[in-house]
């Protein structure tokens, strides 16, 4: 499988594992895949520690994949003082979000905060099997249905309350990779539902979208947590 380096398109990546920190009631499954993708060429390589809160849930086969793209990097470099430092990246995972086996996640570091520790991903959000999403960060309250495809530029970082349907594909930037026409306009992705018509990627409100996906998803975590910790096999959390 080839892997972009970034929503810019970057170099082909090299992965390194991230220092997971879990708090308790964290669940990871060791079959999980959670990796750092940093440009084979980069001048420095990063330590990249990642937080994951209480109660967020990885199955068996989720994937999240923390991109660090060519300016990244450089930046880093040029804020060490000498050639023996290791720059360190803190994200954080925010608590009761749940990935499903199968979903795959994209976050551009490069989008975020200057900060060395940030949240990139909110609480209750639901990756469902097969989605792949590609973004800068994710806010709180978000459900992300089976099969769909979504990616944004910095300019449209998925906030709270959105809703995408099953099977629905939206890119939110011009690709260099297609001639097909995409969304390039700012669009505050809250409170939104997507879903697809006669063949169109439609939008209509969802009022109060984020408590709505909270409460949908508080009814699905106790059985997850019950299964994972029965019959997998996960990673410790942090003492």
């Amino acid at each position: 499988m080839t892997i972009k380096m970034s929503i810019a398109n970057q170099l082909s990546p090299t992965a390194i594992k991230p220092e997971l920190i879990l708090d308790e009631g964290a669940i990871v499954a060791l079959k999980a895949k959670i990796d750092c993708l940093v440009p084979s060429d980069a001048p420095i390589i990063p330590k990249v520690k990642l937080e994951i809160k209480y109660g967020t849930i990885f199955h068996p086969g989720a994937r999240l994949f923390l991109l660090i793209p060519p300016d990244m990097t450089k930046s880093l470099k040029e804020q060490i003082s000498n050639d023996m430092e290791t720059p360190e990246i803190t994200c954080i995972i925010g608590k009761h979000n749940l990935f499903h086996e199968t979903c795959t996640v994209f976050i551009d570091l490069g989008a975020s905060s200057s900060s060395s520790s940030y949240e990139i991903i909110g609480e209750y959000n639901e990756f469902e099997p097969k989605c792949r999403i590609q973004t800068g960060s994710i806010g709180s309250g978000n459900i992300f249905g089976s099969s769909s495809n979504v990616t944004c530029n910095t300019q449209n970082a998925i906030l709270d309350g959105f809703v995408v349907a099953p099977r629905v594909q939206w890119t939110f930037h011009p690709s260099p990779d297609t001639t097909t026409s995409t969304t390039t306009t700012t669009i505050e992705l809250k409170d939104m539902v997507l879903f697809s018509l006669d063949h169109q990627v439609k939008t209509r409100t969802y009022v109060n979208g984020k408590e709505r996906n909270k409460k949908t998803l508080e009814g699905r975590l106790p059985a997850m947590r019950h299964v994972l910790r029965r019959f997998h096999k996960l990673h410790e959390v942090a003492k």
